[in-house]
Formats: C-alpha cells, sequence, structure tokens
C-alpha cells in the first residue's frame, strides 16, 4: 500500500539474502519471499549474490526457487584496470521463463570528481567477450570480413565441431553463408 501512496511503479532490492528473512538456502523461504513480492504487484529488480563455484555455472546463491521464479535472471561482469576511472560492464541474460533471451547488453561507465557518466555500446574487453555465446562471437569476428572454419577456430579458441555447430544453427536463421572458397560470413541480411 505504501509504494501506491508514493507512485512508485518499480521495487529495487539490494540485496536478496538479507531481505528473504530467514536462511537463503531453505525453499520455504524463499517461496515466502516470491509470494509477498508478487502480492506487491510492481515491477522489480532484485539483486543477489552468486556461487563462488569458479568451474560451474554461476547461480543466484540460495534456494534454486529464486531461479525458477524469477522472469529473467542477468549476470553483470566487470572489466576494469586497477586504478583507472573508467570500467566496462555486461549484462549477461543468463535464465529467462518468459519471453525470449535478452541480448547482452554493454556499458562504459567513467568516474569523475563530480559523479558517474554511462554509456550504453557494444560489448568490447576481451574478458566480455569471452562471455557471449559461440553465435555472437563468430558473428563479431565476421563484421571484419569472411573466415575459413579453421581461422574461426583458432580465433575463439573452440574445437572444430563447436564452431560447425555454431555455424550450422546461424546458416539456419539465415544469418551467415558459406561462399566458394568455402569462407564463412554474413549474409547480404545482416548488416556489418
Amino acid at each position: 500500500q505504501r509504494m501506491s501512496q508514493i507512485g512508485a511503479e518499480a521495487l529495487i532490492i539490494d540485496s536478496l539474502a538479507p531481505a528473504v528473512g530467514g536462511n537463503a538456502y531453505d525453499p520455504e523461504a524463499a517461496n515466502r519471499f516470491s509470494m509477498a513480492f508478487r502480492q506487491l504487484n510492481c515491477a522489480g529488480l532484485i539483486i543477489g549474490q552468486t556461487s563462488k563455484q569458479p568451474d560451474k555455472k554461476k547461480t543466484v546463491l540460495g534456494s534454486t526457487l529464486f531461479e525458477y521464479f524469477a522472469r529473467h535472471i542477468f549476470e553483470l561482469r566487470k572489466a576494469q584496470d586497477e586504478g583507472e576511472d573508467e570500467l566496462d560492464i555486461a549484462l549477461y541474460n543468463t535464465y529467462h521463463n518468459l519471453g525470449r533471451t535478452i541480448p547482452p547488453q554493454g556499458f562504459h561507465l567513467s568516474f569523475n570528481g563530480t559523479g558517474t557518466h554511462i554509456e550504453s555500446g557494444p560489448i568490447t574487453a576481451p574478458e566480455l567477450v569471452e562471455r557471449l555465446r559461440t553465435q555472437d562471437r563468430i558473428l563479431r569476428l565476421f563484421r571484419r570480413g569472411p573466415l575459413k572454419v579453421d581461422a574461426l577456430v583458432k580465433a575463439l579458441d573452440l574445437k572444430e565441431t563447436n564452431v560447425l555447430m555454431a555455424l550450422s544453427r546461424l546458416k539456419a536463421k539465415g544469418k551467415v553463408v558459406k561462399d566458394p572458397d568455402a569462407r564463412w560470413g554474413l549474409t547480404s541480411l545482416q548488416t556489418p
């Protein structure tokens, strides 16, 4: 009721674990939190920590119910040189249960003595580009021109079978073609 009194249409919660009001790993606590949030009947951005297992897929820290109830989950990554007043960040849509996947989004932040300037733009930092799906990485390479499969394998540091599978999927979507010299590139429908 208080949100409607002040005219709020969205709620930002930072951070999920303390907002649960109990053990974040307890499915009942996760269920109670999710049901209470839905009763607010508003858009929400809930910031949560991720698991610390470096070799596994990052997941929301706590019960898996947090992911099941989410409409979209984004992972935020940054690239910043030590001591710099600028950084690049990327948002990757890692999970969705309503609608389709939202393409990765890139942002450049610069800090000065009076504030922060934020610009949206392409994902360019190498450590952020590596996190893109193989198909997206291939399309980025093709913006510079057509390439043979062996050049793609080397540039992407992937197995040939993975590259061929991604090319096959991109071809089925009408995004890439193979020329008579066995080079793959963007179709005329794709803008470089």
